[in-house]
């Protein structure tokens, strides 16, 4: 592991990037089907949980230069209206809008600030960090979720909760659910 965080320290350096924090936005089954009945469709969902945790950026990108790297939510490439929200009261200017790329722009207090949705923006460093940790954090709660739903029923299997098993882990674990008045949507999202 020191080997790994010595590369990372130099791909740093060498970016000419500071690492000042790292968020993730977390929506777990309940919120995120709550939000899904909300707002209709899987894509506007991912943009409402977006909003929120850029929305945590406010103060910085209205502060200096900036650049916001996202991957693509879904198929969509065009973004105008999600970034306007974001650039509040500032006029948003569409640099491009393709196949692998769509990119918006406006001046905050004199400074431009730059929003871009790429196909495969784990390419660039903070993009790949992001999604790092959001793995990290989606390892950790199926952890817990197990560890959770092991204690309770003897003999069960834990899941990774991706498709492979997680369907079968879910028929196992139905009657104690039903038992203990979980829901299925408190556990599973909806699409």
């Amino acid at each position: 592991m020191p080997k790994l965080a010595g590369r990372l320290i130099e791909a740093f350096r060498r970016s000419e990037l500071e690492l000042c924090e790292i968020r993730v936005r977390v929506a777990f089954p309940r919120e995120f089907n709550g939000l899904l009945r909300r707002v209709g469709n899987k894509a506007e969902v991912e943009q409402v949980l977006l909003l929120d945790l850029l929305s945590k950026l406010e103060p910085w990108m209205h502060s200096g230069p900036g650049l916001l790297l996202c991957d693509r939510l879904g198929g969509r490439a065009r973004y105008a209206a999600l970034v306007q929200q974001v650039a509040g009261d500032y006029p948003v200017c569409v640099l491009e809008e393709g196949v692998r790329t769509s990119a918006y722009q406006w001046q905050a207090e004199g400074e431009r600030v730059e929003m871009r949705f790429e196909i495969g923006g784990e390419r660039h460093l903070p993009v790949a960090l992001a999604s790092m940790a959001a793995k990290y954090l989606r390892e950790l709660a199926m952890a817990d979720f197990n560890r959770w739903w092991l204690a309770r029923q003897p003999g069960l299997f834990p899941t990774s909760g991706y498709p492979g098993d997680a369907g079968k882990f879910m028929n196992r674990i139905a009657p104690l659910m039903a038992r203990l008045g979980i829901e299925r949507s408190d556990i599973w999202r909806d699409r």
